[in-house]
């Protein structure tokens, strides 16, 4: 059985949601320099943050078989209110910087529940974000990505992003994270 997905503007109460698709890759990698999963009251502040920045969900609902009766879900996380639906994966922006040159850019995130990769949805949450973006007036977006990542290298390359910079290290400092090259 498949799923359509569609994105939409996050609404406060996908903030469990978005904790949901997000907290694998808090404890299970070192791509959120996290050491802890945001708290729900945590992530609803960052969607509130000023500036207010897009943040946007993709919500799959399950294709009825030819029988009509729904018979699962690929894992991603409950809507919270729908049967069936689930928060699939989301993408925000946030501010790049506090000085006034910055006041134009900001950096972005997209992040999917582990059924829902490689199948062209965080190219779609960007093309939306970024539109989103432009629409008020921003003209630069940057991304960070821990190193090694192939699939995040070829979404953000196929997304339009060029490297600009490595830092090497910054993971290393955080206790217990592993980033593959070690």
């Amino acid at each position: 059985m498949g799923s359509v997905v569609r994105i939409r503007a996050a609404r406060l109460s996908d903030a469990a949601g978005i904790q949901a698709v997000y907290g694998p890759f808090v404890t299970g990698s070192p791509a959120t320099f996290e050491e802890e999963i945001p708290t729900v009251e945590a992530i609803r502040a960052r969607m509130t943050a000023v500036p207010r920045l897009p943040w946007l969900v993709a919500e799959a609902t399950p294709t009825l078989p030819s029988d009509g009766v729904p018979d699962g879900v690929p894992d991603g996380v409950p809507d919270g209110g729908r049967a069936g639906v689930v928060i699939a994966g989301y993408a925000c922006a946030a501010p790049h910087g506090q000085r006034a040159a910055y006041r134009w850019s900001v950096n972005a995130s997209v992040y999917l529940a582990a059924a829902f990769h490689r199948r062209g949805l965080g190219r779609r949450l960007y093309a939306r974000l970024f539109a989103e973006l432009r629409a008020l007036g921003y003209l630069n977006v940057y991304a960070g990505i821990t190193l090694p990542n192939p699939a995040s290298v070829g979404l953000h390359t196929a997304a339009g992003f060029t490297p600009v910079a490595v830092y090497p290290g910054i993971v290393d400092i955080l206790p217990g994270l592993k980033t593959g090259d070690s």
